[in-house]
């Protein structure tokens, strides 16, 4: 093997620095090229998941060539730009992804528990494994490209069934090694890494497979990843700087917020590593970057609570602490476009700003540092970058504004002011064979020069955060975009409205055995909303309820109908699963001569992670109550269209779901309406009387001029007493769905919910033509519901990026197959 351990120091052969790297979602940005540009002057490397449930939409399918499908432009992109990547592709990533970007439809119980060695489990994932790991072989760095780690799995504890003990679970264990030997038989002769949860002791030992560098992800909070804050906050904390004893621990104890009383002591990192791993390099691949947003969480999230002032203590802290490489997790958490969140949180799932913290900061302080051709020999003022400019040197150095520095060059005796704006007190001793110059910082910028020529810029923190050093070449060649056609897929047509006659479940939660089997993902429908559709006789003893039990996950929700009468909704909560409940049928008129219609139609807000991929999504349980005996006769469900043989490769497999607006593709470009109702041009609300739902839409052209980088973003808002008062009396019971050129890019439940604002990228808007915008709207509610739609421009900023680029393949439009799912 060509790579050892120094690639973690140095992320690269040899070298001798520390590594930053920062986590992108790949499957959360659909055009994948904008977002490197992130990371090309702040970090050396990057980390991104594969989803193997976004590449395969059903067993023994696999798609690495539609839209952001294929990721092999990452990886050649962050090449050229001269950066390293780590690879995390699963099979397990968890991310708070749907069901942890398992694919759905091994959540039906029939691939048994899941992440470990079952046949049935590991023959499901062989192909997709084989397969990434072959593509991804050719970019590594021992073939000359720049993917410099893999990563087996992830966050998996399953190595003791007794830790107390350490009683082995030979599954896990097998588990663990066959994915190494698959990845091995398939070209990754890279080094293999494991990211364990949080460093806690009992996952220590988790592998008996010497050939995988296990590290540890790092948050501060308390518990795996995430506080248990209470709905209405975001996954993040407040937190307290007190000094503590020991030379090696990190100078903080970490409180969560308000009334959560858990304190969390920051470990001795060298400690930890030499007890558990004291062979392998002390990398930290998901340290705290950001916090998620639940349901329930504040728009926008809580970004004042990690920013720059807790990543200038925690980050720099960890350099004292012998940690040779981070990975901050998030750098760009991107957007839960269609169904790709977890059943934990929002469309806009990550988050990380402001926090101030009272003076209380690390540094990192060099000595003997060498920047060209001069010795730096110490300075109590941190090194921000250098530059050799025309033969002499250009070192930046940088403290915050009122604090004193000095520093000592080595191989030059004099120096001298060499401005006159002076924003820093400077002093200026020579030696014999050395120059000391001591100064204290004020604001801005100020310039010393050597007796040789050499510069050294002081500056103050704000200036340094507007001060970059500019890798230049003699590169004659120009960058530029190249676009080209996708490969299309064809689907066997699918039976449009499939009858539940499945009696048996595979799932291990089994359901009430008086209906066929009806969770979603047996009937081959895993995401959105789902329509039921019942019938049952008319008899002279009529029913006079119906009871119903569906599980749907975190906030979702469910409307009842009986022969199109209204009979009531559960709305859902931030934090419910499960709803049970009975619904009168004294508000709706039964037939006495045909057979009555029962409708349900509920949000499957997602599949839960971990273990809990395999809850079930559905009803589980639908009783007629009366006078009688009752069965229902047919069981009917509305699927997406063609189910898992989706119609638009590009988008699937996350994106739609089963309403008729979905399903005949109102929400995709070049649709035309056989009829629809005109909404007046002055209307500033989209109104649905009663409980029901509606399907708005109209097409908008923009034209944005060429340099401009322009952030657009959608504003939905409900009657609230913050917002606006509904003229009509409607309500904000209600969910909708906000889609963009075709992709579903906001879920907006503002009885639940917080999020207002749905930023949308480039490419997925065309900022050089027309635009195509629908929203579903669903009133849970007999009073009706009522949403108001506005754009922002959030920012404009100069840019020489083509906004204007040709983003085409990625917007496919609607095709005739569509109208046969009606």
């Amino acid at each position: 093997m060509l790579i050892s351990k120094t690639v973690l120091s140095g992320l690269a052969l040899g070298a001798s620095f520390v590594g930053v790297s920062a986590q992108q979602n790949s499957t959360r940005w659909p055009l994948h090229d904008n977002g490197l540009t992130d990371t090309v002057e702040c970090f050396t490397a990057f980390s991104i998941y594969n989803h193997w449930g976004y590449h395969s939409p059903k067993p023994g399918v696999l798609d690495f060539e539609n839209g952001a499908h294929n990721f092999t432009s990452i990886m050649t992109l962050a090449k050229e730009i001269g950066l390293y990547m780590i690879i995390r592709p699963g099979p397990y990533v968890n991310a708070e992804a749907n069901a942890g970007g398992l694919p759905l439809w091994t959540t039906t119980g029939a691939y048994g528990k899941l992440r470990d060695n079952d046949p049935r489990y590991l023959e499901a994932l062989t192909p997709y494994w084989a397969n990434i790991s072959k593509i991804i072989a050719p970019h590594l760095i021992t073939n000359d490209g720049n993917v410099i780690l893999y990563q087996i799995e992830n966050e998996y504890a399953e190595q003791w069934l007794d830790e107390e003990t350490h009683e082995p679970n030979t599954s896990g264990q097998e588990y663990m090694q066959y994915l190494e030997d698959v990845a091995r038989e398939n070209g990754i002769d890279a080094p293999l890494i494991h990211n364990l949860p949080n460093m806690v002791g009992q996952y220590a030992h988790l592998l008996k497979i010497q050939n995988i560098w296990l590290m540890y992800n790092r948050t501060v909070t308390h518990g795996p990843r995430t506080s248990p804050t209470p709905p209405e906050m975001s996954m993040s904390l407040a937190w307290t700087a007190i000094p503590l004893a020991g030379p090696a621990m990190s100078v903080s104890v970490l409180q969560l917020t308000e009334s959560i009383s858990h304190i969390l002591l920051y470990l001795r990192l060298p400690t930890h590593s030499n007890a558990y791993h004291s062979t392998q390099p002390s990398f930290m691949p998901e340290f705290q970057g950001g916090s998620y947003n639940p349901w329930g969480g504040p728009q926008g999230g809580c970004p004042d609570d990690l920013g720059p002032d807790f990543a200038n203590l925690f980050y720099r802290n960890l350099i004292s602490q012998r940690v040779s490489a981070i990975s901050l997790y998030m750098l760009y958490g991107g957007t839960n476009w269609g169904w790709h969140a977890s059943t934990d949180v929002v469309t806009i799932p990550q988050y990380g700003s402001q926090i101030t913290l009272n003076g209380h900061q690390s540094k990192i302080i060099v000595t003997d540092f060498k920047f060209g051709s001069k010795t730096l020999l110490y300075s109590t003022a941190e090194v921000l970058t250098y530059a050799v400019i025309d033969g002499k040197e250009v070192l930046a150095l940088w403290v915050p504004t009122g604090e004193s520095g000095e520093f000592t060059v080595k191989g030059v005796n004099s120096a001298k002011f060499a401005d006159k704006g002076r924003t820093a007190n400077i002093e200026i001793h020579p030696g014999t064979n050395n120059v000391t110059v001591s100064f204290m910082q004020r604001s801005g910028m100020s310039l010393v020069e050597l007796g040789d020529g050499t510069r050294i810029v002081l500056l103050d923190r704000s200036a340094a955060h507007v001060f970059w050093s500019t890798p230049l070449n003699n590169d004659p060649a120009e960058a530029g975009n190249n676009t080209g056609e996708s490969p299309s897929m064809a689907y066997p047509p699918a039976n449009k409205r499939p009858v539940a006659t499945k009696t048996n479940s595979s799932n291990p939660t089994p359901p009430a055995p008086n209906n066929p089997v009806l969770y979603v993902d047996e009937n081959d429908i895993h995401v959105g909303n789902h329509i039921y559709r019942a019938t049952f006789p008319s008899t002279d003893e009529p029913p006079t309820d119906v009871y119903l039990n569906i599980t749907g996950g975190r906030a979702f929700g469910y409307s009842v109908w009986l022969n199109s009468d209204f009979i009531g909704s559960w709305l859902g909560t931030a934090t419910t699963e499960q709803n049970d409940q009975t619904f009168s049928f004294s508000n709706a008129t039964l037939s006495t001569d045909e057979d009555n219609i029962l409708v349900v139609v509920m949000d499957n807000s997602a599949h839960d992670l971990r273990d809990g991929a395999l809850n079930p999504r559905g009803i589980t349980n639908a009783t007629l109550i009366g006078p009688g005996s009752y069965s229902f006769t047919e069981w009917k469900l509305a699927g997406n269209a063609g189910f898992e043989d989706h119609l638009d490769p590009v988008r699937a497999p996350l994106n739609e779901g089963s309403l008729y607006a979905e399903r005949v593709g109102i929400h995709l470009p070049g649709y035309e309406f056989d009829e629809a109702e005109e909404v007046s041009s002055n209307s500033t609300s989209l109104t649905v009387p009663g409980a029901g739902i509606r399907v708005f839409r109209t097409v908008v052209p923009l034209s944005v001029p060429q340099g401009l980088d322009v952030s657009i973003s959608f504003r939905l808002t409900a009657p609230s007493n913050v917002t606006f008062t509904s003229a009509e009396g409607y309500t904000n019971q209600l969910r909708a769905l906000l889609f963009v050129n075709g992709y579903q890019y906001g879920r907006f439940n503002p009885y639940i919910g917080h999020q207002i604002d749905f930023p949308v990228p480039p490419g997925v808007l065309d900022y050089n033509g027309d635009n195509t915008i629908a929203v579903t709207v669903w009133s849970q509610s007999v009073d009706g519901a009522e949403i108001k739609v506005d754009w922002n421009v959030d920012y404009v900023h100069e840019t020489s990026f083509d906004m204007n680029f040709d983003g085409a393949y990625l917007r496919p439009g609607w095709i005739e197959e569509r109208r046969e799912y009606a």
